[in-house]
């Protein structure tokens, strides 16, 4: 585990209460500017803005990270924070994220798919067909939430892909360094004639 601080880095009373670990993964673009942040695994939004902004310091004062090649460098790392101390930077043995995983895996999704798929009788008539991709939410016990269209077609054909998306049984959870996680999910279902 690496310590690292910075002197003029301060952070409100109430974030320095924060106890865990908050994992990021981003870019690091030339003049070690950080983009596409992605959180991996927060505790609180305070905590995760203030991991973020830590991080974002962090790189700017690390010359060795520089992006000399002009491309942008993919990158992983824990803010550690435990109460009424600094915050920590950690960046070795840092813990592996997996997806959700239909049960039997992606023959079984596309098998399940393909029985449970009705084409509307409407949308068959009007001629409609494409791409309907499907977000959802796969909760830490493997259950479905927070279905929705993310890219549609037409009324019929979105609904259709909806319903087959509800039907679906549990899933095998994302994970996190082995702890089951909530994960947003999306999946395409495509309807031709």
């Amino acid at each position: 585990m690496l310590t690292f601080y910075i002197s003029n880095f301060c952070y409100a009373q109430s974030i320095s209460q924060c106890e865990g670990i908050v994992y990021l993964s981003f870019q690091i673009e030339q003049g070690n500017i950080i983009s596409d942040i992605f959180l991996q695994l927060g505790i609180d939004d305070d905590c995760d803005s203030l991991a973020i902004d830590f991080t974002q310091k962090w790189v700017q004062e690390k010359p060795r990270l520089g992006n000399r090649s002009g491309q942008n460098v993919p990158s992983r790392l824990g803010v550690k924070f435990t109460p009424d101390q600094n915050p920590e930077i950690i960046e070795d043995e840092l813990p592996q994220a997996t997806a959700p995983e239909f049960q039997g895996g992606e023959y079984a999704k596309m098998r399940f798919i393909g029985n449970n798929l009705r084409y509307p009788v409407r949308a068959v008539d009007r001629g409609d067909q494409g791409t309907v991709v499907v977000a959802f939410v796969v909760e830490k016990d493997g259950s479905i939430t927070n279905i929705k269209v993310a890219s549609g077609v037409s009324m019929e054909l979105d609904n259709e892909a909806v319903r087959v998306v509800e039907l679906m049984p549990k899933w095998l959870p994302g994970r996190f360094d082995d702890t089951p996680i909530r994960t947003q999910f999306t999946i395409p279902i495509r309807f031709s004639m």
